[in-house]
Order: structure tokens, then sequence, then C-alpha cells
């Protein structure tokens, strides 16, 4: 009998403990937030102190990080590539006028491939009625 009260410990806390470990090792390294040294130094705690260190990793991980979308850091682009763009397409479209000495910015975005012609003459044209 007391077979089966070790067996139902491991299967409902042990297992699912391990579980939990391997996806905070995942994290950690999955993370673009972190630099190299904190990945390591956090592996390393969550390694050597298992419970503890599972514990406090997700205490202190930021709840931010959550929200990021998947494809934000896709292909090493800086601002999230493609997500950055729907967003900036977004803003423009609904958002205020910008400022007359972003004009500068205004071309560099169109140049860049961030706004497209449309977008770009119908900002220009906003710019030029302030």
């Amino acid at each position: 009998m007391d077979d089966i009260w070790w067996a139902m410990i491991f299967v409902f806390f042990y297992i699912p403990f391990m579980f939990l470990w391997g996806f905070t090792l995942v994290d950690i390294f999955m993370r673009k937030d972190l630099h190299a040294w904190s990945k390591v130094l956090w592996a390393l705690v969550v390694l050597f102190v298992p419970l503890l260190g599972v514990l406090f990793y997700f205490i202190s991980r930021p709840k931010d990080y959550d929200t990021t979308p998947r494809g934000a850091y896709a292909y090493g682009q800086p601002y999230g590539g493609q997500v950055y763009t729907q967003d900036i397409r977004a803003a423009s479209a609904a958002g205020p006028a910008p400022a007359p000495n972003d004009m500068a910015a205004l071309d560099h975005m169109h140049e860049g491939g961030v706004l497209t012609d449309s977008e770009f003459e119908s900002i220009r044209g906003r710019l030029a009625a302030t």
C-alpha cells in the first residue's frame, strides 16, 4: 500500500515539477531580452537549486515579456520588423499629424519601406495643411 502512495506523490508532484524545470530552462534560453551571462547565471541557479531557482526566476521575470509578439524580434530586425511596420501604419492612419520637424523622419520611414506611397502622401498632405 505504501508503494501506491509513493507512486501518487511521484506522479502528481515530481513529474510536473520536472516539466516546469525544463520549460524554465527553455524559457531562459529563448528570451531575447537577457544577455548571455544573465542566461548562464539563471541556468546555473535553476540547475543547482531547482525549486528555489524556478520560483525566483518566475517571480523576477518581467510581466511585459509575456505580451511581446512572437514575431517582434524576427530576423534580427530592430523594433520588430513587420510587426513594427504594422504598428506604424495603424498609428499613422489614426493618430494626429506629426510636427513639422518630423518631415525628415517621415522621409526616412518612406525610403525604408515602412510607409507605402499612399500613406506617405497622406501624412505629407496633413503636414502641409498645418
